[in-house]
């Protein structure tokens, strides 16, 4: 795993696209010749409309996120394009992904530069069991933070420096399947987990931290796993070592 696709993945990747958006391997151009990369257009398009969507659900519940946008004009054609304008809400993708690509250089950088950064490794960390909607995930992000505050001060007493924490929850239906990245297939919904917690037409939120982390001398094996044991009785959650970057 390459230092930009791991801090990427730390930070939040690119958003899948949307049903009935085209993916860039089925652009074509009418004259059959390899197509351009269409990829950052479809990037912006597809934040837009999720971003609209989630303005949407927003204002429903009494939040205006839109905010005065501005109108560009083109120096040579002088055809103008209204540009929305946005709150300053991390919840909306065409707000947080900036700030989450800045941080993605910033962090790329960082590890490109330090001493030890070529033995950088990527994990997980889960806060444990999911948070139904409207729940208290708040709570929950915020145990998972100190968790994490904590985790990384042991850390630093036994050299290992945690360089990036990023936290994030995903969102599942009670009766979707989820993927499962370990096995590489679908797993039962959480409704067939647990029927007596999990229902299905509710909304389920899985808060979880992706880190980075740099050992800063050398160590064996044994004493390596140690410290992953440690780690796991520290923070009482799933915890995933994913390996060298």
């Amino acid at each position: 795993m390459s230092i930009r696709a791991a801090v990427s993945g730390a930070l939040g990747g690119v958003p899948p696209l949307l049903p009935g958006e085209v993916d860039a391997a089925e652009y074509q151009r009418a004259d059959g010749k390899k197509p351009w990369n269409p990829r950052p257009i479809l990037r912006r398009d597809t934040l837009r409309q999720q971003t609209e969507q989630m303005a949407d659900i927003l204002a429903k519940g009494g939040i205006d996120a839109r905010g005065d946008g501005m109108t560009l004009v083109g120096l040579v054609t002088g055809h103008p394009i209204p540009v929305p304008g946005w709150a300053n809400l991390n919840i909306l993708p065409l707000v947080v992904v900036p700030k989450r690509d800045q941080q993605a250089r910033e962090s790329e950088y960082y590890l490109s530069r330090h001493p030890k950064g070529k033995y950088a490794r990527y994990s997980v960390i889960t806060a444990g069991r999911r948070i139904p909607a409207f729940g208290l995930l708040g709570d929950a992000l915020a145990a998972l933070e100190r968790r994490i505050s904590k985790m990384a001060h042991d850390l630093r007493k036994l050299d290992v420096e945690v360089v990036v924490s990023a936290l994030e929850f995903t969102r599942v239906r009670g009766d979707e399947r989820i993927w499962d990245a370990r096995t590489k297939r679908w797993g039962l919904p959480l409704c067939e987990r647990d029927r007596d917690r999990y229902k299905t037409d509710e909304y389920y939120y899985h808060p979880h931290a992706n880190l980075i982390y740099i050992p800063l001398r050398q160590f064996t094996k044994a004493h390596w796993k140690a410290i992953l044991r440690h780690i796991r009785r520290r923070v009482r959650a799933h915890w995933r070592d994913c390996g060298r970057i």
